[in-house]
């Protein structure tokens, strides 16, 4: 169809005329309406397949296109290509290969170049294996991260768990701040007899003599110490496990309860009963 019989097809719905009866030339292009004026379009051709089409002066483009299905396809540069490492063909856009990609199917394809290229080594510390690039491989790595070599370069302690009898380490300011008796959290749990801190804080109330309830039990909480003549209770917080946020959760609702019932509480620290600071508190209650 040429532009005489496309534009011979065309009609105003108002005044039934075609828009080839009166044709204007406007920024280049040529814009025809009907005699009443309402109906204006722009002549144009696509883009993609060149037929000719009507689209509204306002609507006209550098690139135009006659339906969707001429721009999707217009519009979708790119080509085939040939991945490097499976041999499958794949589709990849010209802007892509313009800036220089376009070799590799996927991602996978593309990190499994640097397989063989890497190199396997077992951390000093925690004894798991890690992969490097030769690069890194050349400068020597023996940790698998910064916190396994922090903590092998650390002056480590070796204790006995007091519960399952296995030797541990742990660092030297770790047993500073009266950690050390446990290996895990599992074992502090099932653990039944006293700590090495409330051993420490129990001789010194028997030294200065003051009367005590070990392990006293007040509805469902335990208290580590209570002295019946002070209406005093006295527990003995280990840095690592009353830190945990279930534990000090705990530690507040056994506080708010005991005070309900009028006790009166002393909270000593690991550090505390260490140093030794706790024995003056202690004969000033």
């Amino acid at each position: 169809m040429n532009n005489t019989q496309f534009l011979g097809s065309v009609f105003c719905g108002r005044c039934k005329t075609t828009l080839g009866d009166d044709k204007i030339i406007c920024k280049g292009l040529s814009v025809y309406k009907c005699k009443c004026g309402l109906k204006v379009r722009a002549l144009l051709k696509c883009n993609f397949c060149n037929k000719p089409f009507f689209k509204m002066p306002c609507l006209v483009r550098k690139t135009n296109y006659c339906s969707l299905d001429c721009y999707w396809t217009g519009t979708n540069r790119s080509e085939y290509k040939v991945c490097k490492r499976c041999g499958q063909e794949f589709r990849v856009s010209q802007v892509l290969i313009k800036k220089g990609y376009g070799f590799y199917c996927s991602k996978e394809c593309w990190f499994g170049l640097f397989e063989n290229a890497r190199k396997k080594l077992i951390c000093r510390q925690c004894g798991k294996a890690f992969i490097v690039t030769k690069a890194v491989f050349k400068k020597g790595p023996k940790y698998c991260s910064k916190t396994c070599k922090d903590d092998f370069n650390r002056d480590h302690v070796t204790k006995i768990c007091r519960n399952c009898k296995k030797e541990f380490k742990l660092p030297r300011s770790d047993v500073n701040r009266g950690r050390g008796s446990f290996c895990t959290w599992e074992c502090y749990k099932h653990f039944d007899g006293e700590t090495y801190i409330e051993k420490t804080v129990r001789l010194e109330l028997e030294k200065i003599k003051i009367p005590f309830i070990q392990e006293a039990k007040f509805a469902r909480f335990h208290a580590d110490f209570y002295l019946p003549d002070k209406k005093t209770i006295i527990e003995c917080d280990g840095e690592y496990w009353h830190a945990q946020e279930k534990i000090k959760k705990r530690d507040l609702r056994k506080e708010e309860f005991l005070k309900d019932q009028g006790y009166k509480i002393i909270r000593f620290s690991g550090q505390e009963i260490n140093r030794g600071i706790f024995k003056k508190f202690l004969r000033n209650i």
